[in-house]
């Protein structure tokens, strides 16, 4: 409440005293420089705090309190990678491990899934060999060979 009521004294401060030295002062420091460093702020700077403010609920979500804290702890870390790393690699290999888990996981799925079996094409009919005619035996019955 007591910053609150320290803005709202500054901001009335700001209107009163418009064009005197004092107005002139706070209209630099609390206008003026804010700003030019708002101006100064980049895509890839927002997009920097919006994967750590995202990182942040995911570890909130996940793990509760207990995840705010480890990731309090790893945020100095955490900015000092961001800042290192260029965003559009790290956006780069988190692609890449989420494209192979999910091929992973669609082998696993595959896996335990039954083969569907492949659309069967006709086949060809088989084509049978005449059968050989019969052997010219004249005789009636079974014949014996003899052997000498």
């Amino acid at each position: 409440m007591t910053l609150l009521m320290g803005m709202v004294g500054l901001w009335a401060a700001l209107i009163a005293a418009r064009d005197t030295p004092v107005g002139d002062t706070l209209n630099r420091w609390l206008v003026a420089k804010p700003a030019a460093a708002l101006s100064r702020i980049h895509r890839q700077t927002m997009l920097a705090a919006a994967v750590l403010i995202v990182t942040a609920l995911a570890a909130w979500w996940v793990i509760g309190h207990e995840g705010i804290l480890i990731y309090s702890m790893a945020l100095p870390e955490l900015t000092a990678a961001l800042a290192m790393i260029d965003l559009g690699v790290m956006l780069d290999i988190a692609l890449v491990v989420v494209a192979g888990a999910a091929s992973s996981s669609w082998r696993a799925i595959r896996a335990l899934l039954p083969q569907r079996a492949a659309p069967r094409s006709p086949r060809a009919r088989r084509t049978r060999t005449p059968r050989k005619p019969a052997a010219n035996d004249d005789g009636e019955g079974p014949a014996f060979a003899l052997t000498a």
